[in-house]
């Protein structure tokens, strides 16, 4: 216990962290830390109200921690030692006293809530098997409270079994940790003792245990003689199920591999509680004996820090925040991972984290840097993933090997048929097989993944056990899938664009039914985060006509998003893939789709890629293309003030697509041709053109002209002052962008709309559009979102300059 200076005059004292084992006892820890930061800093104790302004905190939580009324949550705790001078050392400890006394008093609210007599001391007899408890256990709050319901009687008055729970999660994500700290927690809960076997269902040797010697162990933990054992399994199971009867016991099957294994080791004494860990999921066991799943994911990024912290120390993990975030992001949050890193640096006190977090930054040899380097198979992680793998089935193990070369961070059943070219209900049945495993895991919406070490485990199986030649035939099979998908869904969006050629053919089990808008947008949204990888992909495997066709393909979906970093990229990448073909029609299309993702971002390059696709497409003599070039080439001529080059290059789009009788390169040109009259302050004109640009795309169905004309017809009527026409315009408008997913399109408007109620002095009504507005350009993380963002802080009253909303198309 702390002494306190209140009773020890003016001597020197020192903080006995060990013996706190009560709430009283950690608040007076925290009184003495007080009083020795004073003297050590020759001033007065800091009050409440001074320690709440340097924490964030109210002066109430404050008084609570210090006078007992309340435990201060961990975070919190760790803050208030630090800022009051404990030691590393001293943090350390006193972190510890504190859990030990959030366990204390979970324990008592668990057993108060549990009718019944009260509980007798264990006595001294009975088997104590459990391991050790986890050093520096941290998080884990939701399993923990799921495994406390436990202990409550069952609700189902005809309960006759053992309660049972299964703690299931991939390899490495601290099953055992978790059950060992639990069992701990609650071992006095079972006077009559506690079990615990290793049924090493994942193991170095490979060898699961035979269920009847386990049960042989666990008899004679409870001392049933050797003779009287059995040698049959289902009578020792027998046996061990009436031995059991009317004791109250805690068992611990740990590390089992399936059903089979565990249904003999399970009592049928009600008064038994059974834990059981697995890296499958045990479905059988959750159906047949109504065992309680408890599903454990990678920790939570302030689990994870608070693990680095209890290992680390507090000074080092506070001094280097980024090395932190990025060695827990390359751990993927796995806590056998992250604790060897954290031994890594613990043993080298002097090391900066960043040099670790540097260390793993390539993935290639991310794995080579997870290991304690002690050849012990339990704290390496390419070993312990391997015992997964290694169980699998040989369809399920080849499945595993190829999603490793999977390009994005997500999949599709009907991709990963073609990947691995199965059928797709095959594909389906073993991508279940491994998320059983945890070897995947499933999302909301039907897609599969896995955390970043495992697909690093994945991609070294590939490369090690692939044939020749495996890899680029598999990414000719997705990339020709993809590329036939994207064209499937970018017809959906533009029904009147010109189409590169035939669409691949593909085997019929692994076409999406794509149908309409927003089956087409739902699934490019899905898709859009891998494009890079895809494109990377392509030109590693040299399939680089696959890799330009897919950028280019993309292009309508790009124009409803605009989200232009990852685009940037791809384009590059495609550029080269064109270019290494030779195929001057693709290199001038790619540079033209390139040009407009540049285009607010890199003004001079984005005209450099429009001028070279301009000066190609004439050279090959496609018109359409000269067309569609000269429409983005027009308004980016304007935004440099170079009015005269900008028409110029807009009739000349629009004599083009009316002499080639192209309807759809037509309503584009009328778009933008109408803008730059309305900029120029050419009403009439303006008015014109729009109306012509909607007129024909309402002929075409063309729903994204379409909303681009009554966007511009608003702006045309505002700037005539014509309030009413203006609004019913913005508002028609809207209206149809929601509809066709043009996501860009609809925070452009709002943004309009919102500077129209804004000029007419409706202040909240238009900070309630731009609100909307600045969320999707969020969403979309596109560049507009600044400029909304600082309308919305000023409210300035005078009108805010149009946004471009040029119809910009490929």
């Amino acid at each position: 216990m702390a002494q306190d200076p209140d009773r020890q005059g003016t001597e020197p004292f020192t903080l006995d962290i060990t013996e706190a084992r009560t709430l009283d006892d950690l608040a007076g820890l925290l009184r003495s830390l007080r009083r020795r930061h004073a003297r050590a800093n020759r001033d007065s104790e800091l009050t409440y109200r001074e320690l709440a302004a340097k924490t964030g905190w109210s002066v109430t939580a404050i008084a609570e921690y210090f006078t007992a009324r309340t435990l201060p949550p961990t975070d919190r705790f760790d803050a208030l030692t630090g800022l009051l001078g404990a030691t590393r050392s001293e943090q350390g400890t006193l972190a510890t006293a504190r859990d030990r006394v959030a366990e204390q008093r979970q324990a008592r609210r668990a057993e108060s809530a549990t009718p019944g007599p009260p509980k007798r001391r264990p006595p001294v007899a009975g088997p104590r098997q459990l391991p050790a408890d986890i050093a520096g256990f941290a998080g884990r709050r939701t399993q923990l409270a799921c495994l406390d319901a436990l202990l409550n009687p069952p609700s189902d008055p005809d309960a006759s079994g053992a309660v049972i729970s299964v703690i299931s999660g991939t390899a490495g994500v601290g099953k055992t940790a978790l059950a060992v700290h639990w069992a701990h927690r609650v071992a006095d809960r079972f006077p009559d003792g506690q079990l615990y076997v290793d049924l090493r269902g994942f193991d170095p040797g490979g060898q699961a245990m035979d269920p009847a010697e386990a049960v042989r162990h666990f008899l004679e933990a409870l001392e049933v003689a050797g003779l009287r054992i059995p040698a049959r399994t289902d009578e020792r199971a027998a046996l061990y199920r009436s031995t059991l009867a009317g004791r109250r016991m805690l068992i611990l099957l740990d590390n089992a591999r399936d059903v089979a294994q565990v249904r003999p080791l399970l009592p049928g004494a009600p008064t038994c509680v059974v834990v059981v860990t697995s890296r499958n999921q045990l479905t059988g066991l959750v159906a047949a004996a109504g065992a309680q799943p408890v599903l454990l994911d990678p920790l939570a990024t302030g689990e994870a820090r608070h693990v680095l912290t209890r290992r680390v120390g507090a000074d080092r993990v506070s001094a280097e925040p980024r090395a932190v975030e990025e060695i827990i992001t390359r751990c993927a949050r796995l806590p056998l991972a992250l604790v060897i890193v954290a031994a890594r640096a613990a043993t080298r006190p002097r090391l900066p984290l960043h040099v670790l977090a540097d260390e793993l930054s390539d993935s290639r040899r991310r794995l080579d840097n997870l290991t304690a380097d002690d050849d012990d198979p339990y704290t390496d992680v390419r070993a312990v993933l391997s015992w997964s793998y290694r169980v699998l089935a040989r369809p399920a193990a080849r499945l595993f090997r190829l999603l490793g070369w999977f390009p994005g961070p997500s999949m599709s059943a009907e991709a990963v048929a073609a990947l691995a070219d199965l059928p797709v209900a095959e594909a389906k049945k073993l991508l279940g097989a491994l998320a059983t495993a945890h070897m995947l895991e499933t999302d909301p919406e039907g897609r599969y993944r896995f955390h970043d070490l495992l697909r690093t485990y994945a991609g070294e199986r590939a490369s090690t056990e692939a044939r020749a030649g495996e890899r680029a035939e598999t990414a000719g099979r997705l990339l020709t899938w993809y590329l036939h998908t994207t064209t499937t869904a970018a017809q959906l969006l533009e029904p009147g664009r010109r189409r590169l050629a035939d669409r691949p053919a593909l085997s019929r089990s692994w076409q999406l039914p794509l149908a309409t808008r927003h089956q087409a947008l739902e699934w490019l949204d899905a898709e859009q985060p891998g494009a890079v990888a895809r494109a990377r992909l392509a030109a590693d495997t040299g399939h680089d006509d696959l890799g330009w066709k897919l950028f280019t393909e993309s292009g309508g979906f790009f124009l409803l998003r605009k989200s232009r970093t990852d685009r940037i990229a791809h384009g590059l990448l495609a550029l080269r893939s064109a270019r290494r073909t030779g195929d001057r029609y693709g290199e001038a299309y790619v540079l033209n789709c390139l040009g407009l993702a540049l285009g607010a971002t890199d003004r001079e390059r984005a005209l450099f890629s429009f001028r070279r696709a301009l000066r190609i497409r004439h050279e090959i003599g496609d018109l359409a293309g000269e067309a569609a070039t000269l429409n983005n080439l027009g308004p980016l001529y304007w935004d440099q003030h170079k009015f005269d080059e900008a028409l110029d290059c807009l009739q000349r789009a629009l004599a083009i697509a009316r002499e080639t009788g192209n309807q759809h390169s037509q309503v584009v040109a009328l778009n933008n041709l109408g803008e730059a009259y309305l900029r120029l302050g050419r009403f009439g004109d303006a008015l014109e053109v729009q109306e012509q640009a909607l007129a024909l795309a309402r002929t075409l169905s063309h729903a994204v002209s379409e909303g681009f004309a009554l966007h511009n017809l608003g702006g045309i009527h505002r700037e005539s002052g014509r309030f009413d026409h203006s609004q019913a315009y913005f508002q028609e408008a809207l209206a149809v962008r929601r509809q066709t997913g043009d996501r860009h399109g609809e925070a452009t408007t709002l943004l309009e709309l919102g500077s129209l109620f804004h000029g007419a002095g409706e202040v909240s009504v238009a900070l309630r559009s731009w609100r909307q507005a600045l969320t999707i350009y969020e969403e979309l993380d596109a560049s507009e979102a600044s400029e909304t963002r600082r309308r919305i802080d000023e409210v300035s009253p005078r009108t805010v300059p149009d946004e471009r909303t040029t119809a910009f198309r490929g």
